[in-house]
């Protein structure tokens, strides 16, 4: 059984975002207070946990991927970020009752998309790991996620990061949702993979303020957990035009949760950066935190 976000029950987060980032530091530790199922963990050398933190394959099974993207190759500063010691990280959050597989392949987290029988991500992953032709990595990575792999094209007005976490969504067996393009033949070829899919996205209303309409990309960029929604908001109250625009459509999208559990998370300051809630997050399911007879937050049929 893959772990799909819907099966996710804890949200975590570097703990070096209350420096990186403190007005999402601010917001989400505010949730955590509420009761949400959000921790920090310790190690990490950036707030973008998503990219270097181990993937989640099954319960007990993470999948720890070679984090040395090429965009943080450029100066010692950024070097500096990269987290190389996930493995002990993971392993200390779940007191060493899980394996971490460790893979020579180049695999940021934020371009991996996993489905219920696919895993999608965008073919900067070639151009990250030439030493394996494209057959042997496809091969390699379909054992490592005992799922078939797509491979969708990288979005080239986003040229730096190649992340499938700013295409592409899984939302159930039956609905993905895809950003808003204006290039009709990339959504096309996109969509070409998905055809027993109903594919949709998520839009601005029509006087959306120009300053804005650059960060539409980031609304994607949300977290999905068995109990929560936790959309990126623009504005810090949440009710700019846009947001309430998008938060009738998040509600529309998950009509089956509860709509006190889909919130809407301030995220702009880490959105100006180039990642979002998605980006500099971690869900997972710890088996250890899971209580059956809680109530979750989706509606009773």
């Amino acid at each position: 059984m893959i772990i799909t976000d819907q099966l996710t029950n804890v949200i975590f987060f570097s703990d070096t975002i209350e420096n990186e980032c403190p007005e999402l530091f601010s917001s989400v530790s505010k949730l955590k207070e509420l009761g949400l199922p959000i921790r920090f963990f310790k190690g990490g050398n950036s707030m973008w946990a998503r990219d270097y933190m181990p993937i989640q394959v099954s319960p007990y099974r993470f999948v720890n991927f070679k984090y040395n993207p090429d965009y943080l190759n450029d100066t010692d500063a950024h070097r500096a970020t990269i987290t190389d010691n996930v493995a002990q990280i993971c392993q200390s959050l779940f007191e060493h009752n899980v394996d971490v597989l460790t893979s020579d392949i180049v695999l940021d987290g934020g371009n991996v998309i996993k489905g219920n029988d696919f895993v999608v991500m965008t073919d900067k992953v070639l151009y990250d790991n030439p030493q394996y032709t494209t057959s042997r990595l496809i091969h390699e990575l379909e054992m490592l996620f005992m799922r078939y792999i797509i491979i969708i094209p990288w979005d080239r007005n986003e040229p730096i990061y190649g992340h499938a976490d700013g295409v592409i969504r899984y939302v159930d067996e039956s609905r993905l949702l895809l950003t808003k393009y204006p290039d009709r033949k990339y959504i096309k070829e996109v969509k070409s993979h998905f055809k027993d899919y109903k594919v949709s996205s998520l839009f601005m209303p029509r006087n959306a303020a120009i300053k804005r309409q650059s960060y539409q990309w980031a609304y994607i960029n949300y977290i999905h957990t068995s109990d929560y929604v936790l959309y990126p908001a623009l504005s810090p109250k949440a009710d700019c035009a846009e947001d309430l625009c998008v938060k009738r459509q998040f509600q529309k999208l998950f009509s089956e949760y509860k709509q006190e559990n889909i919130i809407p998370v301030y995220a702009l300051p880490a959105i100006k950066f180039g990642g979002g809630l998605h980006c500099s997050s971690w869900n997972v399911l710890d088996i250890n935190s899971f209580n059956t007879n809680k109530c979750d937050g989706k509606r009773n049929k």
